[in-house]
């Protein structure tokens, strides 16, 4: 199956031949997609008889606008981390509707230990995530970023 990033014009996606090979060899996928996907791989016929769980990693906003700060030092463009961001809240805006479990990933080794109990049924609960707050400090990020820009472009005026 295929989407295209965040605007970007990038494809990408994961033949779902090679997942369907793997179930029929026994063995468990486990596949790293967006809310695309997830929605693709529900609507999937093919897939009925298969246990699906889908489980959603959240960042803490401001860890997730660290990440794209380096990330756009490193690769000079702006627009790709307002675009990246952008899509954070696009993607997290589906969360209660598409997955089974929200984990913050705050804590690598805790965050993995979720992970088992939950794949094993052991009743971990989900993270609560509050929706609204994310957008919120996602779009203070953006607009500052936004006038960051437009202070620079003053400036050289």
């Amino acid at each position: 199956e295929s989407n295209v990033y965040s605007g970007s014009g990038v494809c990408y996606g994961t033949p779902a031949e090679s997942v369907f090979k793997l179930c029929d060899e026994g063995v468990i996928p486990i596949l790293e997609i967006d809310y695309h996907g997830v929605g693709q791989l529900k609507a999937d016929t093919r897939l009925h008889g298969y246990e699906i769980k889908t489980i959603f990693l959240v960042a803490d906003p401001e860890v997730l606008c660290h990440r794209m700060q380096k990330r756009m030092r490193e690769s000079g463009k702006k627009e790709d981390m307002i675009s990246r961001l952008e899509a954070a809240i696009d993607e997290a805006a589906h969360i209660s509707s598409l997955y089974d479990c929200v984990f913050y990933n705050d804590d690598v080794n805790a965050t993995i230990k979720k992970i088992e109990r939950f794949l094993y049924g052991q009743g971990v609960k989900s993270d609560y995530f509050d929706f609204e707050n994310f957008k919120k400090k996602m779009v203070e990020m953006i607009s500052g970023l936004k006038d960051l820009e437009c202070e620079k472009k003053y400036q050289r005026e």
